[in-house]
């Protein structure tokens, strides 16, 4: 996906979660897992350096049919999770 088709699926997810009551992000975050149960935030310089370290490497291709936004509700014993809205992709 080129970053401009990218940059519209974000905006455009942003939308629908405000619609569902979420704030809007005052500025824009990116992230990246130091393990499974914690997540620190990163510059862009270092998503970028990541980004070129793995060069041409080919990830494969997954077909995306649809996107679900989902809210999380934190229990006790576990967290159990509502779906808000599905948004399908349309094909080309």
């Amino acid at each position: 996906m080129e970053s401009g088709a990218l940059a519209a699926l974000a905006a455009r997810l942003e939308t629908v979660a405000a619609e569902h009551g979420f704030e809007r992000e005052k500025a824009p975050m990116e992230w990246a897992s130091d393990d499974r149960s914690r997540a620190r935030r990163v510059n862009k310089d270092e998503t970028r350096d990541a980004l070129n370290a793995v060069g041409e490497r080919n990830f494969g291709v997954s077909k995306i049919e649809s996107i679900t936004l989902y809210r999380s509700h934190l229990g006790p014993n576990a967290a159990s999770y509502e779906a808000l809205a599905t948004s399908l992709f349309q094909s080309r």
